[in-house]
């Protein structure tokens, strides 16, 4: 067993005991075809993680578990976080319990870039966005909302639907199905 400076390594792994307000782990690399940081899970089986980020902590102050960060304007082929799923399963699944919002995105893009695209050529009998609500509250609620929020943006078109081929551009089915 080697100990260093609250570091331990033994049978269990290696265990970093942060007692001080610094980093507990630090890596700084020159490497420029190398990954700064391998994990390797190709056993792992039925249970357990790759990696898992915990905090219980009850602060209510502003935070962020994890931050992934391109400080470089001008580094235009990075990707910030780039997940491969080559499995008939989720590629990211968010469980949030919180009265918040599950997803932010915060966007300074001034051109014909979207926040948020998505580019599905292989799609077959599926969809490429599906919402879906099962709750009986009667509340009023709206399950898809668009807003244009700035009246002086009058070259804003709200929702945009092109349809090339000779199928229907908008089906509504329902018991109140309504146009306002």
């Amino acid at each position: 067993k080697l100990s260093i400076d609250g570091v331990a390594s033994g049978d269990d792994g290696l265990k970093i005991n942060q007692t001080q307000n610094e980093y507990a782990l630090e890596i700084v690399t020159s490497a420029t075809s190398s990954h700064g940081l391998n994990i390797n899970a190709s056993s792992l089986q039925t249970s357990g993680r790759a990696g898992t980020f915990y905090s219980n902590s009850s602060n209510t102050g502003t935070r962020d578990l994890v931050a992934i960060i391109n400080d470089h304007a001008s580094a235009t082929g990075t990707t910030a976080l780039k997940i491969q799923q080559d499995s008939a399963q989720y590629a990211m699944a968010i469980d949030q319990n919180g009265n918040a919002n599950a997803i932010r995105i915060d966007s300074d893009a001034t051109t014909n870039v979207g926040a948020i695209q998505a580019h599905v050529d292989s799609l077959t009998t599926g969809r490429i966005a599906y919402f879906y609500s099962n709750s009986s509250d009667t509340s009023t609620r709206g399950l898809v909302k668009i807003v244009n929020d700035h009246a002086s943006a009058t070259g804003t078109t709200a929702l945009e639907i092109q349809q090339d081929s000779t199928g229907n551009a908008l089906r509504i089915d329902g018991q109140n199905a309504t146009m306002r």
